[in-house]
């Protein structure tokens, strides 16, 4: 559609709500820490093994990295003390 805004417009506009919502997710991450959510074991990563909190969209949200044993496909309560995003 015309008239278009100029590329370098779009690519600060962009980063700016982009720093606006980095500093969004941040804050919603950190209410986390410390508690406690069910996490689906989805799959070994190196030496640990993966899974997200329920509550996460596969392939869209983050992963929860989880210590001690565990079976792909094990729903299993898990205490979330360290946010990688943060």
């Amino acid at each position: 559609m015309k008239p278009q805004v100029r590329k370098g417009v779009k690519q600060r506009r962009y980063n700016t709500v982009m720093e606006i919502q980095k500093e969004i997710s941040k804050n919603r991450l950190a209410r986390f820490l410390g508690r406690t959510a069910k996490v689906i074991v989805e799959g070994k990563e190196g030496a640990s093994m993966v899974g997200r909190i329920l509550t996460q969209a596969p392939d869209i949200d983050g992963i929860a990295f989880i210590k001690g044993d565990c079976v792909i496909g094990e729903i299993r309560d898990g205490k979330i003390v360290k946010n990688a995003r943060l």
